[in-house]
């Protein structure tokens, strides 16, 4: 039976107007992408940026749309479908978002941190899924659409796993108020997103909403981030991390190009598909998330032997006319960019190093990227080649550091050209910037 009834409805969207009330016919679903909908669905119309959700309203319909939100009445005049009139179609979204949650009522897992939040959250789905039902975000949908349109998905899945976003106050506290997370875990708090959230206690402050809002959550923390063991308002705390005290702890042990070897807790040898060590955070948080919802680990462990760190755009292997690409250009900040240049050791290749701009920086954006010098000068790169209007700031400083192979160029184009000018001697390419920089083109374009 679908939870979806006129009266459901009417109670949860309190609607202004409603329009055809004899066509009302009660739908399984409803999206708010006219593409996706099916004969007797509901269609919620929500203006964006880009596109006006009302000017496909005709078309929902004649793909079999049923049921109608909308805030324009006119919009809705000529259709075969019962309309609900809203004042404000996000506000609707949220209100039938929370009741999704509420009625189908899954275990809830959120995972919110500065970085690693989508491979954590991929990783708690992949391990969960072999015991459970599971439903998860489609790859980086961790904003309110996002979050929304995963829920409005949500069938009878026994877990539904979250990522939250953000890049200004308030916005984990509304979306944790939506997922209301069962269990809550945060990987990092770092210097990301400091334009607007500027101070490292503010991101601090914006990200521990997860955990701290609703006394039934429990926490998943990073124990090796100082920031978060500030946290102390949980009776009991699932730590994960490296250091000594962490819950669900993790040693290196050996790596190669191939793989990296950990011992779990002392006692669990675990082998990671992956040569990056860092990918260890990811991994202990999930297993922490797995360990707070009341399973135990051994299993969990071994099952990490066949999980793939095979996510395009984070340090995704390409291989092109002689040139061995490491793409890790989907996003950028400070952190991130030093973590991975310390990662790429485990290769014997020469190096180069493509920077783009780290954006969304505000008043520290220089600083960031003059800073970045002393991190690429630790890595032995035959080049490094800049791209952007901030990231010149780091050329300049590798110049006055007495480096001698950096080059800045003004587009993709030329970047390429200079790779193309090289010798024939095999490099290993390191590609990274935000993702307004579109670094992934230099690969495309080589």
């Amino acid at each position: 039976m679908s939870m979806f009834t006129y009266e459901a409805m009417e109670g949860v969207i309190r609607p202004k107007k409603v329009i055809k009330r004899s066509l009302w016919r009660t739908p399984q679903k409803i999206s708010i992408d006219s593409r996706t909908i099916s004969s007797g669905d509901g269609f919620l119309a929500l203006r964006g940026k880009w596109h006006d959700g009302h000017r496909f309203i005709k078309e929902a319909c004649r793909r079999g749309a049923r049921f109608v939100i909308a805030q324009d009445e006119t919009a809705c005049r000529d259709v075969n479908a019962c309309s609900y009139i809203v004042a404000d179609p996000y506000r609707a979204l949220e209100k039938i978002s929370c009741y999704i949650r509420k009625t189908v009522n899954p275990r809830a897992i959120a995972v919110t941190g500065s970085i690693g939040k989508t491979t954590t959250k991929e990783i708690i789905a992949y391990l969960l899924q072999h015991t459970y039902s599971v439903l998860k975000n489609e790859k980086t949908e961790n904003n309110f659409l996002g979050v929304s349109k995963t829920i409005l998905r949500l069938a009878d899945e026994e877990f539904i796993v979250l990522e939250l976003g953000t890049n200004s106050p308030g916005e984990i506290k509304q979306l944790t108020a939506i997922v209301r997370p069962d269990i809550g875990v945060i990987t990092y708090i770092k210097p990301v997103h400091t334009e607007k959230l500027p101070t490292l206690r503010d991101i601090f402050e914006e990200k521990k909403e997860i955990v701290t809002r609703y006394a039934h959550t429990k926490a998943v923390l990073n124990y090796d981030d100082p920031y978060l063991r500030k946290i102390k308002a949980k009776k009991k705390i699932v730590w994960f991390g490296t250091k000594k005290g962490a819950t669900v702890r993790g040693r290196f042990l050996s790596g190669n190009e191939k793989e990296t070897v950990f011992l779990i807790n002392g006692k669990y040898k675990m082998r990671l598909k992956t040569p990056f060590r860092f990918y260890i955070y990811n991994t202990l948080a999930a297993l922490g998330a797995v360990y707070a919802s009341g399973e135990e680990l051994p299993g969990y462990i071994a099952m990490m032997d066949e999980f793939g760190f095979n996510f395009p755009m984070r340090m995704e292997e390409t291989r092109k006319r002689g040139m061995f690409f490491i793409n890790d250009a989907y996003n950028s900040n400070p952190f991130a960019l030093k973590t991975a240049l310390e990662n790429l050791d485990c290769y014997r290749y020469p190096k180069i190093a493509v920077i783009g701009d780290m954006r969304e920086l505000g008043r520290l954006a220089f600083a960031c990227h003059r800073h970045l010098a002393a991190d690429i000068l630790r890595q032995d790169f035959e080049y490094v080649l800049t791209l952007g209007f901030y990231s010149r700031v780091l050329k300049e400083k590798l110049d006055a550091l007495g480096y001698r192979r950096a080059f800045h160029f003004a587009s993709h184009d030329e970047v390429v050209a200079f790779l193309k000018k090289l010798s024939r001697k095999k490099y290993l390419v390191f590609v990274k910037g935000s993702r307004g920089m579109e670094m992934e083109k230099i690969i495309e374009k080589y």
